[in-house]
């Protein structure tokens, strides 16, 4: 087994421009166990600035890895860096100013990683990789916000994404030892509140056909995340309940069962846990057979929950 780490020349065709979408190549030579990012953004600030609920994070709107036209990775930059914290057990740099009237300003950075591991903890995971180098083509996708993404006072003029890759090489006897190694992939879907929902009647289908390794919720209400709007959830099948959390306390195990510091919760947002079952096998699931169930307050008329997931197959 041979980690190679690769940073791009190339990661400035990512470059920033206002609520546009930028592409990038990425190498397909061997088995990449991660991708590291870090965001630098600079513009000016207003002799007064509100930072935006996700800060600097708001500057990229998502990222996508296609592989042969083929999503594999969709997410917002702000609940990567968030699914970070609880797949690493630490607390990424997310950095935004606050000092006003400033022109040609480094407002912010932030780092983030995409990791195609089963266990991003250990850096020597190869259990699940994913295998560039059998791919017609491999993309990666950057949905960059508007400029005044940061929030209000805040004017980005440029900002940029650097890109690294963490490779491996196996050999035969390697790939036999493992037998099988799965491929990882990170999707997300939301779904408006249009009401109060009690006795779990709110539903969300979570989807089915790959391993379910793990589902994250990010409740909005107001436009701003919001912890009090969804009360509790479950996570149910065709026969049995998977899991069933009061969304405070399942904020409060989070913490405990990924290992970051409690004070690092994040408001309105929540992991279900299942990763820590043993994930939930639904390849033999049909469509509207495993489910969300939540109970909901009084939505304002933006109220959501964004539903991210990791997927083995």
């Amino acid at each position: 087994m041979n980690f190679k780490r690769q940073s791009l020349d190339t990661y400035t065709d990512l470059n920033w421009a206002a609520s546009a979408t930028k592409s990038l190549k990425l190498p397909r030579d061997r088995f990449i166990q991660q991708i590291i990012l870090r965001l630098k953004v600079t513009g000016n600030t207003d002799s007064s600035v509100t930072a935006a609920n996700d800060g600097i994070l708001a500057a990229i709107g998502a990222l996508r890895i296609t592989r042969g036209g083929n999503p594999i990775f969709n997410l917002t930059g702000a609940d990567l860096w968030r699914i970070n914290q609880y797949q690493f057990g630490r607390v990424g740099l997310a950095s935004l100013i606050t000092t006003t009237s400033q022109t040609g300003a480094t407002l912010g950075e932030a780092e983030f990683i995409i990791p195609f591991m089963l266990n991003p903890k250990n850096p020597n995971d190869v259990k699940a990789v994913l295998p560039a180098h059998m791919f017609s083509s491999l993309d990666l996708y950057v949905d960059w916000g508007a400029a005044a993404s940061p929030g209000t006072g805040y004017t980005i003029t440029s900002a940029e994404l650097r890109v690294a890759l963490k490779e491996v090489d196996l050999t035969k006897e390697e790939l036999g030892a493992l037998k099988r190694i799965f491929m990882v992939n990170y999707s997300y879907e939301e779904k408006t509140h249009d009401a109060a929902y009690t006795d779990y009647k709110f539903q969300k289908d979570l989807p089915v056909g790959k391993i379910l390794q793990e589902v994250f919720m990010t409740t909005i209400d107001n436009s701003v995340r919001n912890t009090g709007i969804m009360s509790a959830f479950k996570v149910k099948g065709i026969d049995n309940e998977f899991v069933k959390w009061d969304f405070t306390p399942s904020q409060n195990a989070d913490a405990a069962e990924f290992g970051f510091p409690s004070g690092n919760i994040v408001t309105g947002f929540t992991a279900a846990k299942l990763s820590k079952m043993g994930a939930i096998d639904a390849r033999g699931f049909s469509a509207g057979q495993l489910k969300v169930l939540a109970n909901i307050g009084s939505p304002s008329s933006t109220s959501k929950t964004r539903f991210a997931y990791i997927e083995l197959s």
